[in-house]
């Protein structure tokens, strides 16, 4: 089944949101070709809550954050609620995030890491956390990471961004501790 939005009727803070869903997903401003059923936003739900309300092909979903817009959506795409369905959901923590390691050769392209985000923003995750040890440039540090794969400056900036557009925090991190002698 497809969706359908309202562009011009959303929260500003979604159309990026719906916009990258779409690359994946069938999600579409309304529109003189569109077809499906509709997707209605309405902020207003609890702390870390989402309710998702299905009646005559329309599914209206309330939100207290973007990443709780982006669950809600999930549940729609899901397609297992009826007609005069709804659910609920309350996230119970402040945070809801995973950490994705992206060392010992295995760094991610940012464009395939932009795809982790998207399914990520599906499921509710306000939190991203990118670990590393080595695998970042460091200006006028050349070997820093050699042959290990890395992420420039740049592209870390551009994941940053990315995520952000989902309403997804990314928090970079960096084990030194436990990696002192080498």
């Amino acid at each position: 089944m497809n969706y359908t939005y309202a562009a011009g009727q959303i929260p500003a803070e979604l159309e990026p949101l719906l916009r990258e869903l779409a690359r994946d997903y069938p999600l579409a401003p309304a529109g003189a070709e569109s077809v499906g059923a509709t997707l209605v936003f309405q902020s207003g739900a609890p702390a870390g809550g989402v309710e998702v309300h299905r009646a005559a092909g329309t599914s209206t979903l309330r939100y207290d954050q973007p990443a709780r817009a982006g669950r809600g959506v999930g549940i729609v795409l899901g397609g297992w609620m009826k007609d005069g369905q709804t659910h609920r959901e309350q996230c119970p923590f402040e945070t809801f995030g995973i950490m994705l390691d992206c060392s010992r050769n295995a760094v991610v392209r940012p464009e395939h890491f932009e795809l982790w985000l998207r399914r990520l923003a599906l499921l509710g995750y306000d939190t991203a956390m990118l670990y590393t040890e080595e695998t970042y440039e460091i200006p006028g540090e050349d070997y820093f990471g050699y042959l290990r794969g890395r992420f420039t400056a740049a592209e870390l900036k551009d994941i940053n961004d990315y995520a952000r557009s989902l309403g997804i925090e990314m928090i970079g991190c960096i084990q030194t501790l436990g990696h002192l002698e080498q």
